[in-house]
């Protein structure tokens, strides 16, 4: 049986988010949608198939931080790199996407798909295929109905993956899948500061 998480310790163990990575599943949603695609539906989408893999696969695709919003769940540091926020503009993002004033994120080169499996392009697939045609009301209503999302009035509220997985039905392995997350994210940790 699996105690319960060590909270302080788990906050000190960041997401192994992965740049190219993210920018890869980026990518294959921006061919889907013919190359550009509205940018706050893109992090809702991009939600979805972190949602979906940590409910289905028991672990993540980006392995991003999630946060309730005020326009509904997102994944923190794609928003992030798409507002320019992170990384500042020369990273491997910013070498194939970009996003223009008008909230419209475009693919500017292949980054190619090497950092994907053939599991987790099925997950992106799929959600697109779900999600990809919805309006942005329709996509926000169905974010804002998520049992994981708080509205967090002006602010925002982190989402962990033990509240993803407790609030999709997987109760009875949250808080190992949690746990299981945060040693391979020290070990990562652990291994890159070398």
């Amino acid at each position: 049986m699996v105690g319960a998480l060590d909270w302080g310790r788990m906050n000190r163990f960041k997401s192994s988010f992965n740049e190219r990575k993210a920018a890869q599943a980026t990518a294959r949603l921006l061919r889907a949608a013919g190359g550009s695609f509205d940018y706050l539906m893109l992090v809702k989408l991009l939600y979805l198939i972190e949602r979906t893999s940590l409910l289905e696969r028991f672990r993540p695709i980006l392995d991003d931080e999630y946060y309730s919003l005020p326009f509904g769940p997102v994944v923190s540091r794609v928003m992030d790199l798409t507002t320019n926020k992170a990384w500042g503009s020369t990273g491997f993002w910013a070498q194939h996407i970009a996003k223009d004033s008008y909230h419209l994120v475009t693919l500017i080169s292949d980054p190619g798909n090497d950092e994907l499996s053939e599991s987790e392009e099925l997950v992106i697939d799929r959600i697109w295929n779900d999600f990809g045609k919805l309006s942005k009301s329709e996509l926000l209503d169905y974010a804002h109905a998520l049992p994981e999302w708080q509205d967090p009035g002006s602010s925002s509220i982190p989402i962990t993956v033990e509240t993803i997985l407790k609030k999709g039905d997987k109760s009875e392995l949250a808080a190992a899948v949690a746990r299981e997350l945060e040693i391979v994210r020290a070990d990562r940790d652990f291994f890159e500061s070398f």
